[in-house]
């Protein structure tokens, strides 16, 4: 549409956030409290966004949640562990305004709309103790349980129940159970009775009643396609509702749409991969580099080994949005492994992050990923005693999701795998089982994968149980998505887009996994939301200052 058509328009709103994720919300809460009007779009049927089918985590460095929980931290503390995270390649311009700025949205939030933010304790930095800066507890935030009752009538129009589990089960509840899928599931029955709801749930309904509050229009059903400019400023975004195509005149626009996992040209173009399954909305589909680039703006890049895509599978018989489900696997449990069709493991199974960067490594000699494709392989002691995702344990698997056998040899035969490398593999993991140790790639080392894969009920090494008892298992995998992104819009501190000329594109923001992440290239649970929180804060507060 012609800057000529949207001249004809009145300027409605002070800032249309497209996304009700975290960074919109946000963003359009801030704008509320500094006396403006802000407009929250949503592609989907429901509110909430990714942020509310996400674990909820917050991750940020120094914040008076530390302070008042009695624990030491540091900005230098925090920005020396982002600096490891970033192997060098981050803009540290943008890294320190995330050290600096990130406690003032979580303080903005708790005082001005009332989200209660609390310190998860006992959860360590991914890479405590070894990481400059890391932290053995303290930078995990999380919002404490929500009562759904209070969203009243908005209820209905809020995501959920999640398919995945995750709206009922907060961290604080998987440090406690310690890896007894007993008492998680406990946990969750007791949130199911009172009504509350945990994670990513309750850091998005959080943000949708105080949005609500504040009398702010969120619309749903509402696709935002194209951008409006006028006198070379984004004036305004077209959408297309069920009633029809309309223009919506703005001050500002902030896209805070999330990754393009539903997207395969975006997902081959930047992931590499010739096909990605995805855990996110099928609404996620790169609207923002579609809308943002046919504007003059700049996509940037992180390294696509770092982007957190867990390895996982489709349990035949469960579905979402009339799709298979697929789900993401954090890291196997005790008794498990992941193989390649050598019959070889490659990393930590117990460190998602590090499967993910093996599974991505390239051989440049043989041209081919020598890691793809995988398996999980386990023995029959592993589904009673920790079940499969969402299958509870003692649950069968469904027929076609796995190859079972009485022996190693035969289930490598079946699966496609070689027989020889896994069998010399399990030997020699079972050895490492016994001796607590694992010589080859650390299971079990770092802290947080204590706390979040492993069983505190074996020792020495929680995330150490031997494949010993027939019949065998082997599950392939495929790479899963979050809406978590290798690329992004190029941002500034402020959240402004930029071009690929270093110049911002006035009135033009974009925050959360809409934004690239060029402040922290590689990457921590907790910043995806902590990053769709901050940008759309400052993004706000830079539209209401001019």
């Amino acid at each position: 549409m012609q800057s000529s058509e949207s001249a004809k328009l009145h300027p409605s709103f002070d800032l249309i956030a497209v996304g009700s994720g975290a960074g919109g919300l946000t963003a359009a809460i801030t704008v509320a409290e500094h006396g403006g009007r802000a407009l929250v779009i949503e592609k989907d049927s429901c509110l909430g966004g990714v942020t509310a089918l996400s674990q909820g985590q917050v991750w940020l460095g120094a914040t008076r949640l530390e302070q008042e929980a009695g624990i030491d931290d540091s900005i230098e503390d925090t920005i020396a562990y982002l600096g490891f995270l970033s192997s060098g390649l981050a803009d540290e311009k943008l890294q320190r305004s995330y050290a600096e700025r990130g406690n003032e949205v979580i303080e903005f939030l708790r005082e001005k709309a009332g989200v209660e933010f609390m310190v998860v304790r006992n959860y360590p930095d991914y890479f405590f103790p070894k990481a400059p800066g890391s932290k053995a507890e303290g930078r995990y935030v999380e919002v404490a349980p929500f009562r759904a009752s209070r969203l009243g009538e908005l209820r209905e129009r809020f995501v959920g129940p999640s398919p995945f589990g995750m709206d009922r089960v907060g961290t604080p509840d998987l440090v406690a159970a310690a890896g007894d899928p007993a008492k998680i599931a406990a946990a969750a029955e007791g949130r199911i009775a009172r009504d509350e709801l945990c994670a990513g749930a309750a850091l998005s309904a959080s943000l949708v009643l105080a949005a609500a509050e504040r009398g702010i229009e969120m619309r749903t059903r509402t696709r935002a396609v194209r951008l409006i400019r006028e006198n070379g400023r984004i004036a305004g975004v077209e959408v297309e509702t069920a009633e029809g195509t309309q223009v919506l005149r703005t001050r500002a626009v902030l896209l805070a749409t999330g990754g393009y996992d539903w997207n395969l040209e975006f997902v081959r173009s930047f992931e590499h991969l010739p096909r990605l399954e995805s855990m996110a909305p099928t609404t996620v589909e790169g609207d923002h580099i579609t809308m943002a680039t046919e504007v003059g703006a700049m996509v940037a890049s992180a390294r696509p080994e770092s982007t957190p895509l867990n390895l996982g599978f489709a349990i035949p018989g469960q579905e979402h949005n009339g799709l298979p489900m697929f789900q993401g696997l954090a890291g196997a449990k005790p008794g498990g492994i992941i193989v390649n069709s050598a019959g070889q493991r490659f990393a930590d199974e117990s460190f998602y992050h590090d499967v993910n960067g093996a599974f991505a490594h390239y051989d440049g000699v043989e041209q081919r990923r020598p890691n793809q494709p995988a398996w999980l392989v386990f023995d029959s002691t592993y589904l009673p005693t920790y079940g499969l995702q969402t299958l509870p344990p003692g649950e069968p698997l469904p027929e076609g999701l796995a190859t079972v056998a009485d022996d190693l040899a035969s289930l490598a035969k079946a699966a496609g795998i070689d027989s020889d490398g896994l069998m010399a593999t399990v030997e020699r993991f079972n050895g490492f089982c016994a001796r607590g140790r694992d010589e080859d790639f650390g299971r079990g080392e770092l802290p947080w994968s204590r706390r979040f894969v492993g069983d505190s009920r074996i020792q020495p090494n929680p995330c150490l149980g031997p494949l010993a008892k027939p019949p065998f298992w082997a599950i392939p995998l495929t790479p899963v998505g979050t809406s978590l992104a290798t690329a992004g819009l190029k941002v500034d501190a402020g959240g402004r887009v930029q071009s690929a000329r270093g110049e911002a594109i006035p009135r033009l923001y974009a925050a959360g996994n809409a934004a690239a992440r060029t402040d922290v290239t590689g990457y921590q649970s907790g910043i995806g939301n902590a990053r769709g929180l901050l940008l759309g804060y400052l993004a706000a507060l830079d539209v209401m200052a001019a």
